[in-house]
Order: structure tokens, then C-alpha cells, then sequence
């Protein structure tokens, strides 16, 4: 797990409802932990909110990070 993440994704300044949306699309094994491969999609689509984009509604098979593919 990576410790910082929480703490890292609110210095964003996001509403918290987005950054559990964040949270939710980037825990692809759905151990409500984030892992360096979730935290780094995590800050990838805090990025893409922050650039006046908007969130998938659910997350495209290019964005999962290739160590989470087989899950």
C-alpha cells in the first residue's frame, strides 16, 4: 500500500466526492488500498480532472496499469 495517497490526492483540492471516484476507478483489486500502480493511475486521473476533463465512468482497458491486467 502506499501510505501517502490519501493525504497526497487531497492536496489536489478536488471535492471529496471526485477523489472517491478517483479512488474507487483507480483500486482495480478492490482492496480499498492503493498500491504504487493505483496511486500513480490515481494522480494520472487527478491530472486529467484538474485539466477540466471529465472522469470515466468507468475505467478504459488503456488506463489499467499492466500489473493489474490479469485481475
Amino acid at each position: 500500500m502506499f501510505p501517502a495517497a490519501k493525504s497526497e490526492m487531497v492536496r489536489s483540492k478536488l471535492p471529496n466526492s471526485v477523489l472517491g471516484k478517483i479512488w474507487k476507478l483507480s483500486d482495480i483489486d478492490k482492496d480499498g488500498l492503493l498500491d504504487a500502480d493505483e496511486f500513480a493511475l490515481a494522480m494520472h486521473l487527478i491530472n486529467i480532472k484538474l485539466d477540466g476533463h471529465d472522469l470515466p465512468s468507468e475505467l478504459p482497458d488503456h488506463l489499467i496499469p499492466p500489473s493489474k491486467r490479469d485481475m
